[in-house]
């Protein structure tokens, strides 16, 4: 059965490796893609240009595995929203994330 529960999270979006200018104008051409999505549940922190908070719906048994739910969500969001920016590649952008989720203690760490 899945439960609603409230997040937060902020990220971090930069230039892997040796830092260039089409990999700079690459990770603005991301920060502005996520600045301005619409997923449902989730609210952009005005104040706060990098973070977003609401609620998403986890179904794990344990608080374990709701973390791991947590992260796929968020991770799996951001995977589908840099697959829309046709020139973005992993290898040269470094998406950082952390994550808080209600219940769930310390902080969910991970990199995109």
């Amino acid at each position: 059965m899945s439960k609603k529960h409230q997040f937060l999270f902020t990220y971090s979006v930069q230039q892997s490796g040796t830092t260039t200018e089409s990999k700079a104008k690459l990770a603005q051409k991301v920060r502005d893609a996520i600045a301005t999505v619409n997923f449902s549940g989730w609210v952009k922190e005005l104040t706060v240009e990098t973070a977003f908070y609401g609620f998403i719906e986890l179904d794990g048994p344990t608080i374990e595995a709701k973390r791991l739910d947590a992260e796929r969500i968020v991770r799996h969001r951001f995977e589908d929203l840099c697959a829309t920016i046709k020139e973005y590649s992993a290898k040269e952008i470094d998406i950082f994330v952390v994550l808080m989720v209600d219940g769930l203690g310390e902080k969910i760490a991970f990199y995109l």
